[in-house]
């Protein structure tokens, strides 16, 4: 990420970004379950999971700006890759 620099120490930033991901997962999954048509459900329960994706990223970014071993990184880039095929599939 270009951006990474700027908020590399900006502890609260990830902090915020990680609670929204979770926060839209779960609002996102309630809306989905009251809705009546299939269309709405399929849409509300994408932007649950884009929810979920964005919580993954900030919590490999933590692991890794605490530090772990290569075999740590190998999963991590693992999982940043599957997260990015899951956004756009």
């Amino acid at each position: 990420l270009r951006t990474f620099p700027f908020w590399e120490h900006q502890t609260s930033v990830r902090v915020i970004i990680a609670v929204l991901g979770l926060s839209t997962s779960i609002i996102a999954t309630l809306i989905a379950r009251v809705q009546s048509s299939v269309k709405s459900q399929i849409a509300y329960s994408s932007i649950a999971h884009m929810g979920f994706v964005t919580l993954g990223f900030f919590i490999t970014w933590a692991i890794l700006r605490n530090g772990g071993s290569s075999d740590t990184a190998a999963g991590i880039t693992l999982g940043i890759t599957g997260g990015m095929v899951q956004m756009i599939s």
